[in-house]
């Protein structure tokens, strides 16, 4: 199945995955000498969970994710 096919009857569904490993800077410090290679200075999220395949129609979700 396709999932951008005009013919399509349903979701296709995946997997997917991703790790992040977050350190302080004193154990960075300790461990590596002194090398901090970067900062996590801020982060967001959100999930309008509107529909499966898009957003609302007037864009609330993209709102509050910016």
């Amino acid at each position: 199945m396709r999932p951008f096919d005009r013919q399509r009857s349903g979701t296709v569904m995946s997997d997917g995955g991703a790790v992040l490993i977050l350190e302080t800077e004193e154990s960075v410090r300790r461990r590596n000498g002194g090398k901090v290679y970067c900062e996590l200075a801020g982060y967001g999220q959100t999930c309008d969970a509107y529909h499966i395949l898009r957003p609302t129609d007037h864009g609330t979700g993209l709102v509050r994710a910016i």
